[in-house]
């Protein structure tokens, strides 16, 4: 077990999920910790995803999570939220003279 810096345990997952859809990962890390996640509708219909990840902490699946989406992450506390990633830098261009 290891403990956090804030006197709990820290959660270890394992997921091996192949062509899961996110919201089966979502649950099995639910199951497996005191994490929660919360999403709206437009997380339901993200593409399958493929990883295997033994004995991590929440914070690798979380990035495990962002290298195979177009999605956030940000932990509070216990919840875990979930939105859309925002593109930075698509504002529009100035035009010369």
């Amino acid at each position: 077990m290891i403990l956090s810096p804030l006197g709990g345990l820290k959660a270890q997952i394992n997921i091996a999920a192949k062509q899961k859809s996110l919201i089966s990962v979502f649950r099995q890390v639910e199951k497996q910790s005191k994490y929660v996640f919360l999403y709206d509708k437009a997380v339901e219909n993200s593409p399958a995803i493929s990883f295997d990840c033994a004995n991590c902490s929440i914070e690798r699946v979380i990035q495990l999570l962002e290298q195979q989406t177009k999605l956030e992450f940000k932990i509070s506390g216990q919840q875990v939220l979930v939105k859309k990633r925002t593109t930075k830098g698509t504002g529009k261009q100035k035009q010369q003279r």
